[in-house]
């Protein structure tokens, strides 16, 4: 008599487990596969139930019977199928397989060898008959579990493959299929009475289940779609397996200004709506979109290359839509969208290059739709991409440059100061954006080796004969944040004051106005005892950030620099009233101050008609290399 039990307790577990999977928000290729196999085991236990029930009754029903049996064999190999599959499904590797005829051959020619045999079988009893209404097996039924040992061996191969590509916990998982699975088998060969292969197969799907099936690894709770996680585990087996996809990255580009109206929980149905627009347009397109949402309102979708023909109509219903106005309760709200197609992996083959892509495309694609392959040819983006090479490639080769700007005194109508200005020419990209290039040191951290650079040449220039023949005031340096931080910078300010002799009051070192709102304690420290060494401290770009009147009483600052934005301001006949009275509090308050930006003789006679001491800005002078800065001021201060 053979024994039921188990395949009773199998059928119990699968159909847990299927209800289990079909209740799960993940929609993913995998996790519709693994329900199927849940599925066919299911089937595939009740056949093999019937069949033991027929055998231990010795039913007279012999065609029954053996159809049954021959059933249940296709069945418990094709699970074994099932799974090869599902790991080259959840490693994304599928559209490898279909590819390679050899691939094919050798994962469906096994099963139809089975099919063969079984159907020769109908003929002439080589794998099994019914005799007397009992099961017997003949003497090529052995192949039936060298089939079985072909898959697991290709199992195998598959797992090592993927490793790169699958979590540990995945890997895990299907390692325990061998012990299990291999155990079933024995028992089986040894005591066919017992049937305990599908109640193995079972226990092996239950530890996926729990392993691999998790959806709080990919789901991002807020809006159903996957998370950022999970989809750069997607990326990083799409860029393994050289896998096509378009990469489309979605931005609102005022996200911010949308959060702060809607605040945090209107803000995630914000998020909610973007992500149901998103799967509308999927329906709509048929795309089957991997959507993810990886924050800060930005969304990342994959298409696969079989769709590719439907993506010009996907990102044109994605822009469309996003960008139109929507109502969250009594607030509305305009999204400004953004949106670029990225081509893997031509364009992008590293998880660096997307991150990469992600952070800087807004900037690019603000309000329209961008490509990689555009993306390329710009020269602005091309500088970003390269701008640490360029960064490092600059300071080991020496391409720092400084240039002098001049500032004139509106009092004796001369040119008395300077201010040194970072300026680097790459031999590959040309004239790099100064902002650009800082913005990469200070994110790299080759910041204070710009700063040691700057600084040396800018003192060793303010320390030259002609610098001196001049008989100016001195010269104003900037400063940054990260610089100000740095507990060293004390002794290296000191030792260059003492390299090129110089007196600390000739140099005055701007510090920019957010800069100011630093709190921590190393910043107020340092600019204090550089205060004390005798240099003069300047707040730049005042106007352009918090202006922080309380933070800048408590630096020990003598002058306040104007953006150039307060200049532009200065236009209109508001604006005009709003930057007198502004200048008015900061001449009060004792300080200098310098307006940057200027272009125009008017500009220039407004502002000495408010009192401003220094006047600096293209109408006198762009910066200037040494020798041309020194050429100026003799002209001009001759004339």
């Amino acid at each position: 008599m053979k024994i039921i039990y188990f395949n009773i307790a199998t059928m119990l577990l699968t159909a847990t487990l299927g209800i289990l999977m079909a209740t799960k928000s993940i929609r993913r290729r995998s996790h519709k596969i693994f329900l199927l196999m849940i599925v066919e085991l299911f089937v595939v236990t009740g056949v093999s139930l019937g069949a033991i029930i027929m055998d231990n009754m010795a039913s007279g029903n012999a065609i029954l019977q053996f159809c049954l049996h021959g059933i249940y064999l296709l069945g418990h190999t094709a699970t074994i199928l099932m799974v090869l599959l599902y790991i080259c499904s959840i490693a994304d590797v599928m559209f490898k397989l279909w590819k390679s005829p050899l691939a094919v051959l050798a994962i469906f020619t096994p099963i139809a060898v089975l099919h063969i045999l079984l159907i020769v079988n109908c003929f002439v009893p080589i794998i099994y008959h019914i005799e007397s209404g009992a099961y017997v097996r003949d003497f090529l039924y052995p192949i039936v579990y060298v089939i079985g040992a072909v898959y697991f061996f290709e199992l195998g191969f598959s797992i090592i493959k993927s490793r790169k590509v699958i979590n540990w916990s995945a890997i895990t998982a299907l390692i325990f299929l061998y012990p299990l699975i291999g155990a079933a088998m024995v028992v089986e060969l040894i005591f066919p009475h017992i049937v305990i292969e599908p109640f193995m197969n079972a226990i092996a799907l239950l530890v996926m289940f729990v392993n691999i099936t998790k959806p709080e690894v990919y789901i991002d709770p807020t809006t159903g779609v996957n998370n950022e996680e999970s989809f750069k585990i997607k990326l990083k087996q799409a860029f393994y397996n050289k896998k096509p996809y378009k990469i489309i990255l979605v931005g609102t580009v005022n996200y911010m200004s949308i959060a702060e109206l809607l605040g945090g929980s209107k803000f995630d149905d914000y998020n909610k709506y973007i992500a149901s627009k998103l799967r509308e347009i999927d329906a709509f397109c048929k795309t089957h979109l991997f959507i993810a949402h990886v924050g800060n309102g930005k969304f990342r979708i994959l298409i696969e290359e079989s769709h590719y023909d439907t993506l010009q109509l996907l990102i044109d219903n994605i822009f469309h839509q996003l960008g139109k106005k929507h109502s969250f309760g009594s607030i509305d709200v305009e999204p400004i969208p953004a949106i670029c197609v990225l081509s893997c992996p031509e364009e992008v083959d590293s998880v660096e290059k997307y991150i990469f892509f992600s952070s800087i495309f807004p900037a690019f694609s603000e309000n329209k739709i961008t490509y990689a392959r555009d993306l390329l040819q710009d020269r602005k983006f091309i500088v970003e991409a390269h701008i640490d090479q360029i960064v490092d490639n600059a300071l080991r080769n020496d391409l720092i440059q400084v240039y002098f700007q001049p500032i004139y005194d509106t009092r004796t109508g001369k040119i008395v100061s300077c201010e040194a200005l970072t300026r680097v020419n790459d031999p590959d990209y040309g004239w790099i954006d100064t902002e650009t290039f800082i913005k990469a040191a200070e994110r790299s951290g080759a910041i204070h080796r710009v700063g040691d650079t700057v600084f040396d040449k800018a003192l060793a220039f303010l320390s030259s004969d002609e610098y001196k023949a001049l008989d100016m005031k001195g010269m104003e340096i900037n400063i940054s944040v990260a610089e100000c931080l740095d507990k060293s910078l004390i002794s290296k300010y000191d030792a260059l004051l003492r390299k090129h002799h110089l007196d600390p009051k000739l140099v005055n070192l701007e510090i920019t106005e957010t800069a100011a709102t630093t709190k921590i304690g190393t910043f107020y420290k340092n600019v204090s005892m550089i205060h004390e060494m005798g240099s003069y401290l300047s707040i730049d770009d005042f106007g352009s950030g918090y202006s922080n009147i309380n933070r800048m009483v408590a630096l020990p600052v003598s002058v306040v620099k104007f953006d150039r934005s307060l200049v532009l301001l200065d236009e209109s006949e508001k604006g005009h009233r709003v930057v007198r009275r502004m200048i008015e509090v900061v001449k009060e308050m004792g300080y200098e101050i310098v307006i940057e930006g200027v272009e125009t003789k008017e500009q220039l006679e407004s502002f000495k008609e408010f009192g401003v001491e220094y006047i600096q800005g293209w109408y006198f002078s762009k910066a200037l290399p040494p020798e041309e800065f020194i050429k100026f001021v003799t002209e001009f201060n001759n004339k």
